[in-house]
């Protein structure tokens, strides 16, 4: 939770150019939204854990009793199932094929996911963290949200594309 959540900051910084702290409910909305995006890349290390372990388990589980018995002394061999080690191979070529189809599936739509969540974004944080009404002279016809020293963040839109801005409030 905590990676979704510094990526949600991420994507609130690259909206407003301002710290995300100051968005707390929007903070949290994006950060569930993120989370689609994490299970690729726990598909990723997993495949990496993977490739990395499979010539220490083929050791472990590929060979032999008897090789077995001859390395660890004291190593008896229990009752095994019928075709185990062709059993353990398809399930490791399984759960590769099954990892790098997800790595891939996600690689094919995972543009548009950041695009779409960066829209919704932009909507989540106009709607949810910004006031219609401000004692600034200097902002007509726009939300504002306040940052402190006499900053504001100043959202406009303009149909369906939102714009974000740091201003100096003055006061009226």
């Amino acid at each position: 939770m905590n990676f979704a959540l510094c990526l949600s900051g991420v994507v609130i910084n690259d909206i407003t150019s301002v710290s995300p702290t100051n968005f707390p409910h929007s903070l949290i909305f994006i950060a569930a939204s993120m989370i689609p995006l994490i299970v690729p890349l726990c598909m990723i290390l997993l495949f990496a854990v993977i490739l990395v372990s499979v010539p220490i388990w083929c050791w472990f589980f590929l060979y032999d009793d008897k090789l077995k018995k001859f390395l660890m002394p004291g190593y008896e061999p229990n009752q095994q199932r019928f075709l185990h080690k062709s059993t353990l191979i398809i399930q490791v070529i399984s759960l590769i094929i099954y990892c790098a189809f997800i790595f891939q599936f996600s690689r094919l739509i995972g543009n548009d996911y950041i695009s779409y969540i960066n829209n919704k974004s932009q909507g989540m944080i106009y709607t949810l963290e910004m006031f219609d009404k401000s004692p600034c002279a200097n902002i007509k016809n726009a939300k504002v949200s306040f940052l402190g020293d006499g900053n504001v963040l100043v959202a406009s839109r303009n149909n369906d594309k939102y714009s974000f801005k740091v201003m100096k409030c003055e006061i009226k």
